[in-house]
């Protein structure tokens, strides 16, 4: 498949939502899309800020490494700007089809695997429930199944920005 211009590209993607442009199922297009959304209309160097809310319009703490830094990122019901490049990063891990939505993101059990390992081998889950919990990962011994997830708002309103 022969790709469109950069400009095209572009033109095409660059106001569209995120969501949209991550559920492309061409995997080149796909790549090229959002590297044209990552641009936007204006230049590579261009730091323009997107609202990112969560499905629900509750609130979500994520964790998102960053390079060495680990950072702790809070959703409330108005969301919050971040980069571009941050959007893409945090959808494709915490967005509708992101690797932690379903699952919880410490263990990368899911509700039904978490509930047959328990049932399985119940002193290695009790083991693990007891070091997550320790960690701080898992503040009510219990695993936290991430059942929302975020996503690309095309608002005009002003979010707390990320730095």
């Amino acid at each position: 498949m022969k790709l469109p211009s950069q400009d095209r590209l572009i033109a095409e993607y660059a106001e569209q939502r995120l969501d949209d442009v991550l559920a492309l199922q061409d995997p080149v297009l796909r790549e090229a899309a959002i590297e044209a959304w990552t641009v936007g209309a204006g230049s590579a160097m261009d730091d323009s800020r997107v609202k990112i809310v969560t499905s629900d319009k509750k609130k979500m703490q994520t964790h998102l490494t960053i390079g060495n830094e680990k950072k702790k990122l809070a959703f409330d019901s108005n969301g919050r700007r971040v980069s571009r490049r941050m959007a893409v990063e945090l959808l494709e891990k915490f967005g509708a089809a992101g690797i932690f939505r379903g699952v919880d993101p410490y263990s990368m059990y899911t509700p039904m695997t978490w509930a047959a390992f328990k049932v399985g081998n119940p002193p290695i889950a009790e083991a693990l429930t007891i070091a997550q919990k320790a960690l701080g990962n898992w503040p009510d011994a219990t695993p936290t199944f991430l059942l929302n997830y975020l996503t690309h708002e095309l608002d005009g309103e002003v979010a707390e920005a990320v730095a």
